[in-house]
């Protein structure tokens, strides 16, 4: 770093992988007055600006895209300063700006004013400046692309595959347009992996914080592992809002079989007493709601999500998501070859993404019931097949610490030789139509090839939903919908009926690795 009276400012402008510099726009001058001495600066104060606020997934953080070229005092919201320098950032998304920069010019006062010039109204050229007050300043950096990530093992592709569809989300233009709008009942539907779960998600999270009480209804077996997860998800978000300072509402659960009618009186007896004379404010995922209890209860503010078509309440806006969000093209191949999408028409067919993928993904492995040593009728009776998942998991190192080298072109310093995240039991998911016992073939063949697994049975839905336990759950299907792993282990059976789509409830669930175990090729 150097210091220098006379040197120009200087920014730097990303161009391909290199840094290029280029003369600083004439938006603030030279000789403008110091904004540290004549406090000639705005103050940033919003804690979702700040690298020390840690935000709950989903939750989004704020845009900065509307900050104006100019000075900005950060206050006590970002960390003391560090000598010698480090620059985190820039990172550049659809539509937001994250910016953080740690640099002192031999001080460590930690209100050091910097400054943030954005050239074009979108970020659309990607030109950012950052400066501190004090003499001018030259950083030379060797890039300003995102880090390149390299990986050595299939288990490592695995792992950074699924983060990049389910850690970081970069909603498309008509969900975001969803939530500015906000309509006070809506019905989502399109095909598994679309953003639907997002998008209920966030309006909750946004009704929280406005104070409200928000009921997370399940109105069926089917839909009560997705919406164990929104509840757990909510709640995380209340200790986050409060955490920050904010009186946020609460969210409850509420369980129901509606598909039978047995419970339509006592949901509408539930939610009408919630409602008190005020709004109700409802979130329904995998919903099959009944259209009665629509109609009776006032001041309803409802959105609700399926796959299928019609689960669409009359007269309801309807909302029709069909852009591939959480899962890699490798898996959205097989999961849209389901008859209820090419021929009976239940559910939407995708459309195309529109921007890249983060990848393909990995290939689909594919297992046999066939050869020597494989018994029963199905993958499910077979301790051979068990053996052979079992084997495979092996191969993606699960629970094994592994060693990958992330090679960053951006601001940061090259983290090589680091001990990266890799997969855990917990991330991997092994679903069947039916029932499964603990002493079918499949549970005795995984057991005997080393790996945690268990059984879900009716108590353990929220450890499944929350990934409390770092096994395998084994699960039958249609009961984890609205749930996704970044390994999916589909067992196939030639005795489907019509009310279970294996590539619509099980290889829908999968976010990076599907395996699919069948009898035949």
């Amino acid at each position: 770093m150097t210091t220098n009276p006379d040197v120009k400012e200087e920014k730097l402008t990303r161009q391909g992988s290199c840094a290029h510099k280029t003369p600083l726009l004439d938006v603030v001058a030279q000789s403008a007055s110091d904004p540290c001495v004549h406090g000639n600066y705005k103050n940033l104060t919003d804690i979702h600006r700040s690298v020390a606020y840690k935000a709950v997934y989903p939750e989004p953080l704020l845009c900065d895209d509307g900050l104006t070229a100019g000075w900005y005092r950060a206050g006590q919201l970002y960390p003391r300063l560090t000598d010698p320098p480090i620059f985190d950032g820039p990172v550049i998304e659809h539509n937001a700006f994250y910016f953080t920069c740690d640099l002192t010019l031999g001080g460590s006062n930690p209100n050091q004013a910097f400054e943030v010039l954005i050239a074009g109204e979108k970020l659309s050229q990607y030109d950012v400046s950052g400066r501190f007050c004090g003499p001018a300043t030259t950083v030379t950096v060797p890039c300003t692309c995102p880090p390149r990530v390299s990986v050595k093992t299939l288990g490592e592709a695995v792992w950074w595959t699924g983060e990049c569809y389910t850690a970081v989300i970069t909603l498309f233009p008509e969900q975001v347009h969803l939530l500015h709008t906000a309509p006070p009942t809506l019905f989502v539907t399109g095909p598994p992996g679309t953003g639907k779960t997002v998008v209920l998600l966030l309006m909750a999270i946004e009704w929280l914080r406005c104070g409200h009480h928000v009921y997370v209804v399940s109105s069926c077996s089917e839909s009560l592992a997705a919406c164990t997860m929104l509840y757990q998800l909510l709640l995380q978000t209340v200790k986050t809002q409060q955490s920050a300072g904010v009186s946020p509402g609460q969210p409850h659960l509420l369980q129901y079989d509606l598909d039978g009618g047995d419970d339509v009186e006592k949901a509408f007896n539930d939610l009408s007493q919630a409602a008190s004379g005020g709004s109700l404010y409802v979130i329904a995922d995998e919903a099959t709601l009944c259209e009665l209890l629509l109609t009776r209860v006032p001041r309803l503010h409802l959105w609700a999500a399926s796959c299928y078509i019609e689960n669409a309440p009359v007269g309801w806006q309807v909302e029709y998501l069909t852009r591939p969000l959480r899962s890699p093209p490798a898996v959205v191949r097989e999961v849209e070859q389901d008859m209820k999408i090419t021929t009976y028409r239940h559910v939407l067919p995708y459309s195309q993404r529109g921007v890249p993928d983060h990848t393909d993904g990995p290939p689909v492995t594919r297992l046999y019931h066939r050869g020597q040593g494989h018994s029963g009728q199905r993958p499910v009776n077979c301790v051979t097949c068990g053996r052979e998942v079992g084997s495979f998991l092996h191969s993606l190192r699960v629970g094994v610490t592994g060693r990958s080298t992330t090679t960053s072109t951006t601001l940061t310093s090259t983290s090589g030789g680091t001990t990266p995240p890799c997969l855990q039991w917990r991330d991997v998911l092994v679903l069947y139509w039916g029932k499964v016992s603990d002493q079918s073939g499949m549970v005795r063949g995984l057991q005997e090839a080393s790996i945690p697994v268990r059984v879900m049975k009716d108590d353990d839905i929220e450890d499944v939903a929350t990934a409390r336990s770092d096994v395998v759950w084994v699960v039958c299907g249609i009961h984890v919908r609205g749930l996704e792993k970044k390994v999916v282990v589909c067992l196939a059976n030639a005795d489907y009926g019509y009310f279970t789509s294996p590539r619509l409830d099980f290889m829908s669930r999968c976010t990076s690795q599907l395996v699919i175990v069948s009898n035949s090729r």
